[in-house]
C-alpha cells in the first residue's frame, strides 16, 4: 500500500522532489530511476539507494514484468522459428493460387489457413525468409488442423512428358512423312528446309507442353500447390520434372529419362 511519504530522488546529481509514492512508481516504469538511484525522506539519517529502501518493492515488480515482457517476445520468436515470425509482425505474405496476399501479421496469417483450409504446402514468406517456404516448415504449422495425405497421381501423363522428346519426334516424323512430299523435298531451297525443320520442332515441343499443362492441371486437381511451376514447365521443361519430383518426394526417375529421350533424339538426327 502506497503511503504520504515526500521522497526526494538525486537526478543528474541534484536533489528533485518532493514526489509521493505514485510519483516514483512512474518515475521507475518510464525508466528515469532505477534500483540504484539515491532516495531519501524525513526518517533517514542519510541517502539510500532506492534497492535499500521500502521502495525496493515497486523496482523489482517493475523488473520483473519487464523480464516476463522480455521472456515471452524470445518464446514467440523461437516458437517462430525465425527473425520476422513475430506475432504481430505485418509481414506475412501467401501464395493463394496464382495470386500473392499480404502482408498480414502472423495471427491474421494463422485465421486465414484455417478459415480457408489451406494446406500445408502453400506457400508463405515473411521478411527473415531467404525463399518463400511451404506453411508446415514455418511457424504457421503449429497452428494447422491435420489433414489426409494428398492421393496418388496417375503416372501415365508423367510418362509422357518424360519420354516426350521421342514420342514428340516419332508424331513430328508422322506428320512429316503424310504432309511432305519426298521428290518435292528434294527441289526446296536452304530456307524452305529450315521452314520445314522449325515446324518439326515445334510439333515436337507442342507435345512435351501439352503433356506437362495436362500434368500441371491433375497436380492442382489433386490439392498440390503448382505456384511456379507453370512457368519452369514452359521456359526449362527439365527444370520442372526436378522441382516436381522434389514436391512430390519422389527419386528423379523421370527427369533422367527425359534426358536419356533427348540424347536419343541427338543421335537419331545425326
Amino acid at each position: 500500500m502506497m503511503t504520504n511519504n515526500a521522497w526526494y530522488i538525486v537526478e543528474n546529481g541534484v536533489s528533485v522532489g518532493p514526489m509521493n509514492e505514485e510519483q516514483i512508481a512512474g518515475a521507475i516504469k518510464s525508466g528515469r530511476i532505477s534500483s540504484s538511484t539515491l532516495v531519501w525522506r524525513d526518517g533517514f539519517q542519510s541517502w539510500k539507494k532506492l534497492a535499500e529502501s521500502e521502495l525496493a518493492g515497486m523496482a523489482n515488480s517493475h523488473h520483473e514484468h519487464e523480464n516476463t515482457t522480455a521472456a515471452a517476445g524470445r518464446n514467440e520468436q523461437e516458437a517462430g522459428g525465425q527473425t520476422g515470425e513475430s506475432e504481430h509482425s505485418p509481414g506475412w505474405y501467401i501464395m493463394q493460387g496464382v495470386s500473392r496476399t499480404g502482408p498480414f501479421s502472423l495471427g491474421q496469417a494463422i485465421a486465414i489457413f484455417k478459415a480457408k483450409g489451406l494446406r500445408p504446402d502453400t506457400m508463405v514468406w515473411t521478411p527473415g525468409f531467404d525463399e518463400w517456404r511451404m506453411a508446415k516448415d514455418t511457424a504457421i504449422a503449429a497452428h494447422m488442423r491435420s489433414y489426409a495425405p494428398l492421393p496418388p497421381l496417375s503416372n501415365i501423363i508423367i510418362w509422357l512428358a518424360a519420354l516426350s522428346p521421342i514420342l514428340g519426334m516419332f508424331i513430328a516424323s508422322y506428320i512429316f512423312s503424310v504432309t511432305y512430299d519426298q521428290q518435292e523435298m528434294q527441289t526446296y531451297t536452304h530456307e524452305q528446309m529450315l521452314d520445314v525443320m522449325l515446324k518439326l520442332a515445334l510439333i515436337r515441343v507442342s507435345f512435351q507442353t501439352l503433356m506437362g499443362a495436362v500434368d500441371i492441371y491433375l497436380l492442382k486437381k489433386a490439392g498440390y500447390q503448382v505456384f511456379g511451376m507453370v512457368v519452369w514447365m514452359l521456359l526449362l521443361f527439365p527444370v520442372y520434372l526436378f522441382l516436381r519430383a522434389k514436391k512430390l518426394g519422389q527419386k528423379q526417375t523421370y527427369l533422367l529419362v527425359w534426358l536419356a529421350s533427348l540424347l536419343i533424339v541427338f543421335f537419331i538426327a545425326k
